[in-house]
């Protein structure tokens, strides 16, 4: 069993400034993407694939 939605919520738990949004179903990553920008309250976004083409640390705060 995926273990991500649980992840998510220790995140959220962790640092109030996640947000988390489930969508109904596959809309693929593209919309999934353009939904998560809908959603945005800061002033830089980032995203990131989970292939790791661009490491974690390669970001600063």
């Amino acid at each position: 069993i995926d273990e991500s939605w649980l992840a998510m919520k220790k995140l959220r738990w962790k640092d109030k400034r996640v947000r988390i949004i489930q969508l109904l179903k596959n809309y693929g990553q593209f919309n999934a993407i353009i939904c998560g920008f809908n959603h945005v309250m800061g002033d830089f976004v980032i995203t990131m694939d989970d292939d790791l083409q661009h490491p974690p640390g390669k970001y600063r705060n």
